[in-house]
């Protein structure tokens, strides 16, 4: 079952997996420099986000990848 929520993600069975895809995840974000960690400037807003869960099969239904 592919969770909705990061909670669903890491109460569920795959935990494990779900943990090293997101922090992979976050080490390309890092290394890429596609985002970076800076105070609001008053007035400004707030731009969110959030994760999207998928697992990914191959042609035959294995799992490729999560």
């Amino acid at each position: 079952m592919t969770p909705t929520s990061i909670k669903d993600a890491l109460d569920g069975p795959n935990v494990g997996k779900w943990k090293s895809t997101i922090q992979g995840e976050l080490q390309f974000l890092k290394v890429n420099k596609t985002r970076e960690i800076t105070s609001l400037p008053k007035g400004g807003i707030h731009i969110s986000s959030k994760w999207v869960f998928k697992i990914k099969t191959k042609l035959d239904g294995s799992i490729d990848k999560f």
